[in-house]
């Protein structure tokens, strides 16, 4: 009786365990928030895009220059066209090209000193800024600024001065400044270029890219200060004895006086560098909601035989030829992962809508990245990203977060080195299971106990 009750037992756990483990992917899946997965497919890429013609010229939107002449070709020999917010590449020519980027540096300057330092900082100007060579604010050693001023002098004016001050009071020395500058370079992405100074007075060791400039710009545009700075035209800063009142601060971006769209960024010229420019443009567009927002472009042309001209050229074909479609929805869901010794798996969602600029008829495709995660996760925390493709290259990423929060799972608390741990509810019905399997059998031997008590005969 006893080996019948052990068999019989011993089939009926064979066949709980293997349902446990056929099902048990699907228990931690139960326990992820319920989310209505929209039905949001993106269509195939195009392998070819129509070639983009040229205009010949730039609606002028002022009357101070002679109108501007758009040529029908680019010359600069590296130039790129970027879109701000997804960080498309929408055009270039020798990007990673490294070239002399003059007073574009300044650009790199900002941005270091933006991340770094508190704008109302207050400077005293020392011995150095004054003996510093070409484009000048004539500061005077003594002199007291706060920072954003002398930023304000070096962005708008380009005064190579401002740059070395803002170097020293940031950096505690030009030398310092640039190890800060290569640092800050590095972590938006601007990783073939090199920095030796603020200003960008030549140095052989001392280049970039179109694509870095670009970068850098970007990265700097998430600073409202140094948006309102780069497209203002006219300002002026306290002036001292020698000056009288006033410095005067006059852009020297010709685009910003003749073209209403354009609201930045720096120009550049040496005799090494030939003439540079980091421009941008902004547009409003509509989307098929009637709802309208700014987009907005940056164009960087090196070495340049007409840097207005070909600014101009590349930011309204780049204009004319895309339009920005959002190709990843604010919050969209992703399928739910497992986390290891977490106590259920984590939704992953879009931390915000992503456009990118496509050409009429484009079409691209999103693929999901994600991190090696571990319990717990927090809401909000990145978890992972979305790759969005034209078929062939990579054109934009978005960071992808958690919905949810995910605790660690109980076995992992009691044992934090096992080499499986199932999530709560698992543990949870595995016990459930067991118990009910155990009651079954206490009912089947009762049950056995009874019937055979039956078949006793009775004294007569």
């Amino acid at each position: 009786m006893n080996r019948q009750i052990f068999r019989f037992s011993h089939r009926v756990l064979v066949l709980f365990v293997g349902a446990i483990s056929i099902s048990a992917p699907t228990f931690a899946k139960d326990l992820a928030p319920k989310v209505a997965f929209p039905k949001f497919a993106l269509p195939k890429a195009v392998a070819k895009t129509p070639p983009i013609p040229v205009l010949t010229v730039l609606p002028p939107a002022a009357k101070r220059f002679q109108p501007l002449r758009v040529p029908l070709f680019v010359q600069s020999p590296a130039w790129i066209v970027v879109d701000v917010d997804s960080g498309r590449v929408l055009a270039s020519r020798n990007p990673h090209q490294r070239m002399f980027p003059a007073s574009t540096t300044k650009t790199m300057m900002a941005l270091t000193a933006l991340a770094h330092a508190d704008l109302d900082e207050s400077v005293v100007i020392g011995a150095n800024p004054p003996k510093t060579g070409e484009q000048s604010a004539y500061l005077v050693q003594g002199e007291r600024f706060v920072l954003r001023d002398l930023l304000r002098a070096a962005l708008i004016k380009s005064a190579n001065d401002s740059c070395v001050a803002v170097a020293e009071a940031v950096g505690g020395s030009v030398p310092n400044f640039a190890k800060m500058m290569n640092a800050e370079s590095r972590k938006v992405g601007a990783r073939d270029s090199h920095w030796m100074n603020p200003h960008g007075l030549h140095d052989p060791n001392h280049y970039t890219t179109p694509y870095d400039l670009a970068q850098i710009a970007r990265a700097a545009m998430k600073y409202s200060f140094f948006n309102q700075t780069v497209s203002t035209r006219v300002t002026s800063i306290h002036g001292n004895a020698k000056l009288g009142g006033d410095r005067v601060l006059e852009n020297k971006n010709r685009l910003l006086w003749e073209w209403s769209d354009c609201d930045g960024v720096k120009t550049g010229y040496t005799r090494q560098a030939g003439r540079c420019l980091v421009a941008s443009a902004t547009q409003i567009v509509r989307d098929a909601n009637g709802e309208t927002r700014p987009w907005r472009l940056i164009a960087v042309v090196m070495k340049s035989p007409d840097t207005w001209g070909e600014s101009a050229n590349l930011l309204i074909n780049a204009f004319a030829h895309f339009q920005p479609t959002t190709v990843v929805k604010n919050g969209q869901s992703f399928a739910p992962l497992n986390v290891k010794n977490g106590a259920t798996t984590v939704v992953p969602i879009a931390s915000r809508a992503l456009e990118v600029p496509l050409r009429t008829g484009e079409r691209v495709t999103q693929k999901p990245h994600f991190l090696n995660l571990q319990a717990p996760i927090r809401r909000g925390q990145r978890v992972g990203e979305v790759e969005i493709s034209d078929g062939l290259h990579p054109i934009a990423r978005l960071s992808l977060v958690a919905q949810n929060d995910v605790p660690v799972s109980v076995v992992a608390r009691v044992v934090p080195n096992a080499p499986f741990a199932p999530t709560d509810k698992t543990l949870f019905l595995a016990a459930t299971g067991v118990a009910a399997l155990g009651l079954a059998l206490l009912l089947w031997r009762r049950a056995r106990l009874i019937s055979g008590s039956s078949h006793v005969q009775k004294p007569l």
